[in-house]
């Protein structure tokens, strides 16, 4: 969002000379950043946010860590095949693990290892997607019994199927790990200074901000839902879909894991932080209203999603907070790794589909081991 003169105090005008200068300050942002200090600590890197770190999806989402629905990963299969599907799966998996092995052991993050649930009413359906994950060899994978989900005083539920070695963490408390973390090896951070348009400087790319302006070879963008924004291009390739969330009392119960339920498009999870109970989904209700970058929520969603709880665990919620986050779609439903035309030295790095949190380690690994030289794919689609 821009301001103009009046709005805002007088300051210095902002400008830097990069090696590279990335757009975004979400967890793709930061992952890139993150990645440069770790594959080319020399070259001099810089992130530009519009807002402030995390203002987007990644600091509004559930904080699941995860690969996704056992229902989503079958209809992969279903639309792609067995190979197709098989490597995006093994590429979710290799950013889960990479964050276990680079994040989870450096920062204090809220993590918790307690496995992502999805449940079904349809006991031919669980039993069809159970064999199609084992087709993928998905690992750590586990039936779960409508008995051992009544414990948790989940209604009405044939049972599940379960990774158990997904879990949840704390957002914003990775977001400011990741921030601390990349300032300290040198990476300079510029909030409130919105990227308006770049041109070309000779070899350069000049980003002209809100207040200033900077010089980069390379730039590369992470503004995954708000890429329409940026630049006509990038709206054929990338579509925002609102997600709503809320937050519901439930000190007075006890739930351990993440949970999705496909057929309402829902997904919840208590917070082991407050107690609270975090539902968001539903957005199939108003699908062309929610297919926007506009930040808001919605009586006909969210009175959805709280008797939606109410219906599941059969009692009374209220209501503590609600708030919505602009999610990237691609048409694949698969992140990109793509120059674009408008700019050159210019990549684009998001379109998590949802999938964000899990997927964006791997992914920004990908795109700085390529800008350095270090990996031979060059597919745009993962």
């Amino acid at each position: 969002m821009t301001q103009s003169c009046w709005q805002n105090k007088p300051a210095d005008p902002m400008t830097a000379q990069v090696d590279v200068a990335i757009v975004g300050g979400g967890i793709a942002g930061l992952s890139l950043a993150y990645w440069l200090t770790e594959l080319a600590p020399k070259l001099k890197v810089c992130i530009l946010e519009a807002e402030t770190i995390g203002h987007g999806a990644s600091g509004r989402n559930a904080g699941f860590n995860t690969v996704g629905s056992t229902s989503y990963l079958a209809n992969l299969v279903a639309k792609d095949g067995i190979k197709e599907a098989k490597r995006c799966w093994d590429f979710k998996q290799l950013s889960l693990r990479l964050m276990r092995e680079h994040l989870f052991n450096k920062f204090s993050v809220a993590q918790n290892f307690w496995g992502s649930t999805t449940v079904y009413r349809d006991q031919a359906l669980l039993a069809e997607h159970e064999s199609v994950l084992l087709s993928l060899q998905a690992e750590n994978l586990k039936v779960v019994s409508s008995a051992t989900l009544a414990s948790q005083n989940l209604k009405g539920l044939v049972g599940g199927l379960s990774f158990t070695h997904e879990g949840c963490l704390h957002s914003m408390k990775l977001l400011t790990s990741l921030k601390e973390y990349v300032e300290s090896k040198g990476v300079q951070i510029f909030t409130q200074q919105a990227v308006a348009w770049g041109e070309s400087v000779g070899d350069e790319v000049k980003l002209i901000c809100s207040r200033g302006s900077v010089k980069a070879g390379n730039v590369l963008l992470a503004i995954n839902g708000y890429a329409g924004q940026f630049h006509p291009e990038l709206k054929s390739w990338v579509q925002p879909k609102r997600a709503q969330m809320l937050a519901l009392d439930f000190s007075k119960h006890k739930l351990i894991g993440n949970f999705y339920d496909p057929p309402h498009k829902v997904y919840f999870r208590q917070d082991p932080l407050t107690g609270d109970l975090l539902v968001g989904g539903m957005r199939l209700l108003e699908e062309e209203s929610e297919n926007s970058d506009f930040d808001k929520t919605t009586p006909v969603i969210q009175n959805a999603l709280a008797q939606y709880a109410e219906d599941i665990f059969q009692t009374n919620l209220s209501v503590k907070a609600r708030w919505s986050g602009v999610m990237g779609f691609t048409h694949e439903e698969r992140p990109y790794i793509k120059k674009v035309s408008f700019l050159k030295h210019t990549t684009f790095v998001g379109g998590f589909s949802g999938h964000g949190m899990g997927l964006a380690f791997g992914v920004t690994q990908e795109a700085i081991l390529r800008l350095v030289g270090q990996s031979k794919e060059v597919r745009e689609v993962l």
